[in-house]
């Protein structure tokens, strides 16, 4: 027999070790190792699942992110076109008001216009009247016989002539 610096008892039992070793490691493979590997696919699968549910979740993030954004850019928009319509809607009130105002002056100034001269014109009258009364009086009095009445109104309208020629 081969002798490889071993005893025949040794050998016998290195060779049911190494029998027992390929039966377990059969063992093992077959029933150990599939569940293991089972087991590790289903997690890098579950690890696959989540990584590509995060990233799809990542990409609705952006796109919600990107959508608010231009709804805000809209809101901007929107926000300060009302403001510029709203500043353009003052500025013509303003001018309607100032030339509403502008136009109120203008009337007032031609009715204290008119008011004055139709004032001015009464005063006049009045005191053409009382200037009339008086000189008729004085004149009376003074020629109560020499002038006869025609001469006398006659006379006061040459007067009266003579005031309104000088105004």
């Amino acid at each position: 027999m081969l002798n490889l610096g071993m005893e025949p008892l040794e050998i016998g039992d290195t060779l049911l070790l190494l029998v027992t070793l390929i039966i377990m490691i059969y063992l093992i493979g077959k029933f150990a190792y599939g569940p293991v590997n089972k087991m590790l696919e289903d997690r890098r699968n579950k690890i696959n699942d989540d990584l590509d549910h995060a990233q799809s979740e990542r990409e609705k993030a952006s796109e919600l992110a990107a959508q608010r954004q231009k709804e805000v850019d809209s809101s901007r928009d929107e926000a300060s076109s009302i403001i510029a319509k709203a500043e353009k809607d003052g500025q013509k009130q303003k001018a309607g008001i100032i030339e509403q105002a502008h136009e109120e002056a203008a009337n007032i100034q031609k009715r204290a216009k008119d008011d004055l001269a139709s004032q001015k014109d009464q005063m006049l009258d009045q005191v053409k009247n009382n200037l009339v009364e008086v000189s008729t009086k004085m004149a009376a009095n003074i020629l109560k016989d020499q002038i006869d009445e025609d001469k006398q109104k006659q006379s006061i309208d040459d007067f009266l002539q003579k005031i309104e020629a000088s105004k």
